[in-house]
């Protein structure tokens, strides 16, 4: 990939308020690559660690980029990652990061990736010294600018080499008085699990899986809180209802730094769940815990508030996307009016001479195309109107409905009740619009209806009659514009935002797909939201290359619409089933026809056309 993956678009720099803070730098395998984003290991450390400290909220953030080198992670951190304001810096190698130059760049070109790795770990190799001399450079930046770190190796299969360097790594952590522990001891040429094919994500794809990770992370978390690196846990703990008043403030706090209020509330959900759960609570006297029924009142209003949350962020997505059809809304809208002004008027002119057959100014030029048989467009006519209505309604219900509704968190409230009145005043322009239009063809149509039921006296008047029939092409042509330009508004997705009944959380993509390159080959998600706020997110994992379908899922922030772009590196010829894209399983859409194109030694998917996954 030749753009920067990491995956910490949640998280603001500025560090909230009451929130200890870990951050987690190092290349693929500290990214997750081949795993979701809550399975990697800096997600589960965060659970782990939560669970552990009672007293505290611990936020764990994932800043690694993958194929990042020591050299490139520490320099990422001084130059950017230092604005997190971490508690605690963990910096996560693997035996590639010892190179200087990828296998990839570096100079000679490529070449094979075992023996590349072996040769950065020569002391002849110009990579191992500048490895070395990176570890003196960190202290030195410490001495000047405290903050604690942890430097860990992690590398879970295959090497027989690993102990030699992960016994390098500890060397220079002791010489530099730098903190260090190994994750792989769990994973050493002796064990069980260092060919376990259940510790790697796949036969293409040697990175850890979702359970070596989550055996790492909880070596990291003993070693963490064994060192005190979270301070005294001889003191007694704080009762569970302070506790959990400390987690709605630190939420306020999150919101104020500038967290967006979905991942907040989830996050919050999360968090209550797993302190309710930790054995520490266990070890409460009675008084100082809170019985079932209140912590189920608590859990369920911020669940409310989360749903309610998530419904305001699918309606804003309409409201982009229905600025995004502005131009084509509005103009076709203009013209199908004008139309049906033109058609009422040709109407009258022919009811009148119908009646009265002596009127003299009767002028009338029948259009050039010839009589075309009259589609029923009533039905669809009245549905455009019923949409329409629903979409209010809902727009209406969302206003009214969930306003006041949680007293605990009175700020995310009164940011929601903005989002929607500010979402409303925007939105209510185009619905109202097309109710005007539907109303107006609605009647028209209706008119057109009447005189046709006419047809025996229509028949008459053989140039009335052949001037009547020429308006079906005119009805058909109108119907069609009102149809394309009502449905720019997608009027039927906004009733479903009310069928959920637990909050979305994530975007799922799943791609299915077949492939028997003979070289390695990646795919990669980019996902641009609808919402401008959003930041475009990436994700990567490898190809099976069995020739065999396979499915691959990737889970991502919540956002309701956006564009998806599916990057296979190298241009393989890789053949796609089906891509679908969700947030829930009642919202399942399926994308197609995409565009292709290479770009920079990459085959680019594109489905440009507004995904709408409400």
């Amino acid at each position: 990939m030749t753009f920067c993956l990491t995956r910490n678009y949640q998280h603001t720099r500025r560090k909230p308020a009451g929130v200890y803070r870990i951050l987690c730098i190092g290349d693929s395998q500290t990214f997750g690559t081949g795993v979701a984003i809550d399975e990697a290991l800096p997600a589960q450390l965060e659970a782990l660690l939560n669970r552990a400290v009672w007293d505290k909220q611990i936020e764990v953030i994932n800043d690694a980029v993958s194929g990042y080198a020591l050299y490139d992670e520490w320099h990422h951190f001084v130059l950017r990652g230092h604005r997190f304001e971490p508690d605690v810096l963990v910096i996560i190698l693997s035996e590639n990061d010892a190179e200087l130059f990828s296998s990839q760049c570096g100079p000679g070109g490529p070449g094979p990736y075992e023996k590349h790795i072996q040769q950065c770990w020569d002391v002849r190799s110009i990579h191992l010294p500048h490895f070395r001399r990176m570890f003196r450079e960190i202290r030195a930046q410490l001495d000047e600018s405290p903050i604690p770190v942890v430097i860990v190796y992690y590398q879970v299969y295959g090497s027989p080499h690993r102990d030699q360097r992960s016994a390098i790594v500890k060397f220079e952590c002791e010489k530099n008085g730098l903190d260090f522990v190994d994750l792989s001891a769990e994973f050493s040429p002796e064990s069980s699990r260092a060919y376990d094919p259940n510790m790697i994500v796949s036969t293409a794809d040697f990175h850890p899986s979702a359970l070596a990770h989550g055996m790492a992370a909880q070596i990291l978390a003993r070693h963490l809180v064994k060192s005190g690196y979270l301070g005294d846990r001889s003191a007694a703990p704080m009762p569970e209802p302070e506790l959990y008043r400390q987690l709605l403030d630190n939420a306020e706090h999150m919101r104020r730094a500038g967290y967006r209020p979905e991942f907040i509330l989830g996050h919050l959900d999360q968090l209550l769940t797993i302190k309710r759960t930790s054995k520490m609570r266990g070890k409460l006297p009675e008084p100082d815990t809170l019985d079932e029924q209140a912590f189920s009142a608590l859990q369920s209003d911020i669940r409310s508030l989360a749903l309610a949350f998530g419904n305001v962020l699918l309606l804003e997505a309409m409201n982009y996307a229905l600025h995004r059809n502005a131009e084509m809304f509005f103009r076709g809208r203009n013209t199908a009016m004008e139309l049906i002004n033109l058609l009422s008027k040709q109407l009258f002119v022919l009811e009148s001479k119908l009646d009265d057959p002596t009127l003299w100014n009767f002028r009338y030029d029948p259009p050039p195309e010839s009589p075309q048989k009259l589609p029923s467009a009533t039905a669809y006519a009245a549905h455009f109107q019923a949409w329409l209505q629903q979409a209010i309604a809902a727009q209406q219900t969302l206003s009214d409905g969930f306003q006041g509704h949680v007293g605990r968190l009175p700020h995310f409230d009164a940011e929601m009740s903005q989002r929607i009145e500010q979402t409303a005043t925007s939105i209510n322009d185009y619905f109202e619009s097309g109710i005007e239009l539907a109303d107006s063809w609605i009647n028209v149509y209706g008119y057109y209806r009447a005189l046709r039921e006419r047809h025996e006296k229509l028949a008459a008047q053989p140039a009335l009659y052949d001037a009547f029939n020429s308006l079906a092409a005119d009805v058909t042509r109108i119907a069609a514009l009102v149809d394309k330009t009502i449905h720019l508004t997608h009027p039927e997705k906004i009733p479903l935002i009310f069928a959920r009944v637990a909050p979305p959380t994530a975007t799922y993509c799943v791609v299915k797909l077949r492939c028997a390159a003979p070289e390695v080959t990646t795919i990669g998600v980019q996902w641009q939201s609808v919402v401008p706020e959003f930041p475009p997110i990436y994700d990567v994992q490898y190809i099976i290359r069995d020739g065999e379908w396979h499915t691959h899922r990737f889970r991502l922030p919540l956002s309701p619409a956006g564009t998806i772009k599916l990057i296979v590196c190298p241009p393989t010829e890789v053949d796609l089933a089906s891509v679908e894209c969700y947030v829930d399983e009642s919202s399942i859409v399926t994308l197609e026809n995409p565009l292709r194109q290479t770009t920079n030694g990459q085959l680019w998917i594109t489905y440009p056309d507004f995904v709408s996954l409400i």
